[in-house]
């Protein structure tokens, strides 16, 4: 589940335009997660796919039409699992979304996602779908506590030995989606699923392999006593 944290610095200030309203308070908190096409961001993925991935943007798939249809089969699939998700994902990192309304763009071509904005593809299967935004909504959760948490300085004491930021910070991020998969969804198949589709992934298959080898219930513990 590939999540591209280095290409959102760019487009922070896109985020920033947004009109919601930020609240904060300890208790877990259900913002509204607004699944919607990114009209205005899907020209400058279809020109980078277009140039980087060989897509061609004339695919019948990428019409607004199948896009759109798309769009629909994803929120289902979410729908039936984001009470749990949402809720689920606070409790776990003992933080709290801060915010009644998180956009989630999609876009009809680009592979990846990142957190901040949360932008997404409409490639990505519907099942698949929680999962991969679940990712992000962590990543989110952390990056909006970051002045309430000492996530570096944690993170460093629980893995001194990991140098790589990319792996270190997947290795949290995947312990708390394992906490996620077994302990809130029930669902081993999911867990395993992520653990594959990364294994194309460097960084990701490596903070995957630190995560089954000391547990992630050990990780998340460990994490929480350095904070």
């Amino acid at each position: 589940l590939l999540a591209v944290d280095e290409a959102s610095s760019g487009l922070r200030g896109f985020e920033s335009l947004r009109t919601h309203k930020i609240i904060s308070m300890n208790q877990p908190i259900q913002p509204f997660i607004d699944i919607k096409f990114g009209n205005f961001l899907a020209p400058i993925f279809n020109a980078y796919v277009s140039k980087n991935d060989n897509m061609t943007m004339t695919e019948e798939r990428f019409s607004e039409k199948n896009v759109l249809e798309r769009i629909e089969a994803q929120k289902k699939e979410w729908n039936i699992l984001e009470l749990v998700i949402v809720k689920g994902l606070q409790e776990l990192l003992e933080l709290t979304f801060f915010e009644t309304r998180i956009p989630v763009y999609i876009v009809p071509a680009y592979r990846g996602a990142f957190s901040d904005p949360i932008v997404m593809s409409s490639l990505v299967l519907p099942d698949v779908f929680p999962d991969i935004l679940s990712h992000e909504l962590i990543h989110r959760l952390v990056t909006h506590n970051a002045e309430k948490i000492r996530w570096k300085k944690a993170v460093h004491a629980v893995l001194p030995d990991v140098t790589k930021p990319k792996v270190y910070n997947h290795v949290l991020v995947h312990a708390f989606h394992s906490a996620l998969y077994l302990d809130i969804l029930k669902d081993p198949k999911r867990l395993e699923r992520d653990i594959q589709s990364s294994e194309k992934w460097p960084a990701y298959r490596e903070a995957w392999r630190i995560v089954r080898e000391r547990g992630y219930k050990e990780l998340i513990s460990e994490f929480k006593n350095a904070l």
